[in-house]
């Protein structure tokens, strides 16, 4: 049986085991967490742009759609941006 961890503090030894036993773990929101969204979503709306991202993939062509959407992966973990730390958001996770 599966069971769903909502905050739970527990080692990230035990986290780890637990998750890969099929568990699930829910966190409230974090700031680092929530300035990686921001980030995300700031990177894909100027991507995107004038189109929405979500609505995007009905406007574009396949090969349109692919040519944005791949180059905007790789530069999410190679700008300087420092809300963009996607370390500094587990180690947030992990320090719970």
């Amino acid at each position: 049986m599966n069971t769903v961890f909502f905050d739970s503090v527990v080692s990230d030894e035990m986290r780890r085991e637990r998750l890969y036993n099929g568990q699930l773990f829910i966190f409230s929101p974090r700031p680092s967490m929530l300035a990686l969204c921001e980030f995300a979503r700031e990177m894909l709306e100027e991507a995107f742009a004038p189109l929405h991202p979500t609505q995007a993939q009905f406007d574009l062509s396949v090969e349109e759609f692919v040519a944005i959407a791949l180059p905007s992966n790789p530069n999410s973990f190679i700008t300087p941006n420092p809300s963009n730390s996607f370390k500094k958001s587990w180690k947030n996770m992990a320090t719970t």
